[in-house]
C-alpha cells in the first residue's frame, strides 16, 4: 500500500476519478490501522470498537481533503496523516473510558512508521511545525515500546508474535494464513490468546 503515489491519487481523484477514489479510501484504511498502535488493537475493549475507528478516520480524511492546500508546499501524504492524527485523538478524547484517553497525549509521525528493518514503530514523537518536541513524552514512549517488545517475547508463542508483527504491518488475518499455509482458523485461535494475553498488559498508569 506505501507504493502508491498519493500525489497523483489525490490529482485524479480531484478530476473525479472513481479508480483513484477507491485507491485512496484503502490507501486510508491500510494507513489508518497503522497508526492505531498494536495494544489498541489487541486490547479487549477496544477490539470491537477498531474497525468502527478506522471508519471514522477514513470518513473526517475525506471531508477534509479540500482544506488541502499545494501553495503551502506541503505534500498530500503529509496533510492526511495529518488529519487522521487528528481524528484519532478526537476519538479517543470522546472515549469515556481511561485506558483509551491516555493515547491522546501521545504524537504520531506523520510518515515515520516503517523504520529501517520494515518493522513498525507503533508510537513516534514528531519533529516539525505543527508539534512541540518534549523528550519527557519521547521517552516514556520508548519505554512503553520496549515493555510490549518483552512482553511479547516472554509470553508470545512464534506464531503468535509472528501474527502480531505482521498485523501491525497491516496485514489481515487471511493474507496471513496464506502467507503461513494454515487454516485461518489457526490464525483466529492465536489472535484470541493474544487478546487475552494483552489484557493482562498495562501500558499506561
Amino acid at each position: 500500500m506505501d507504493g502508491y503515489n498519493v500525489e497523483e491519487l489525490y490529482y485524479l481523484y480531484r478530476q473525479n476519478n472513481p479508480i483513484a477514489k477507491a485507491l485512496l479510501i484503502k490507501y486510508c484504511y491500510w494507513k489508518a490501522e497503522l497508526m492505531l498502535p498494536m495494544y489498541y488493537f489487541y486490547n479487549g475493549i477496544f477490539y470491537n470498537e477498531r474497525e468502527d475507528c478506522i471508519q471514522e478516520i477514513v470518513i473526517l480524511v475525506f471531508r477534509n481533503l479540500d482544506g488541502y492546500r499545494p501553495d503551502k508546499g506541503g505534500l498530500v501524504k503529509s496533510y492526511m496523516s495529518l488529519i487522521m492524527h487528528r481524528a484519532i485523538s478526537t476519538i479517543i478524547v470522546n472515549e469515556k473510558k481511561k485506558g483509551l484517553r491516555k493515547i491522546k497525549n501521545t504524537y504520531f509521525s506523520l510518515d515515520g512508521y516503517c523504520g529501517d528493518n520494515n518493522n513498525i514503530a507503533n508510537i513516534e514523537v514528531v519533529r516539525d511545525s505543527k508539534c512541540q518536541y518534549q523528550p519527557d513524552v519521547c521517552i516514556e514512549s520508548k519505554e512503553q515500546k520496549e515493555l510490549l517488545e518483552e512482553f511479547m517475547i516472554e509470553n508470545f508463542s512464534d506464531l503468535e508474535q509472528f501474527i502480531a508483527k505482521e498485523r501491525t504491518l497491516g496485514y489481515k488475518n487471511i493474507e496471513i494464513a496464506k502467507m503461513l499455509k494454515i487454516d485461518i482458523k489457526k490464525i483466529y485461535n492465536a489472535n484470541y490468546r493474544i487478546r487475552k494475553k494483552m489484557s493482562k498488559l498495562k501500558l499506561f498508569d
